[in-house]
């Protein structure tokens, strides 16, 4: 098993045989749905980044990393599930080399 080297907002890992490729940044669309890690459970991502107190101008340059679903909201915050645990035996890392917020 790859050793993850962990989280913070601008690096996430993900079980990566969890993981539908390929994977798109890009930035939201109307009605697109996210499941962030410590949330409640699925929402609109708009309403997301208004909690996050998001203006509308920058709601509209954030990256997110998608692939069936929204994995990843650069610098923000990550989606709930495919963790890294024992059972992994791959480990996709990404990072944002730029901040993204």
């Amino acid at each position: 098993m790859e050793q993850p080297l962990g989280e913070n907002k601008n690096a996430v890992e993900f079980d990566a045989n969890q993981i539908s490729f390929p994977l798109l940044i890009r930035t939201f669309n109307p009605g697109d749905r996210f499941h962030p890690q410590g949330g409640a459970g699925s929402g609109k991502i708009k309403k997301f980044f208004i909690n996050e107190k998001m203006d509308r101008e920058t709601r509209h340059t954030v990256p997110l990393v998608a692939g069936e679903d929204i994995l990843w909201v650069m610098g923000i915050r990550r989606c709930a599930g495919k963790q890294v645990d024992s059972e992994s035996g791959r480990v996709l890392r990404m990072e944002s080399l730029k901040r993204c917020r």
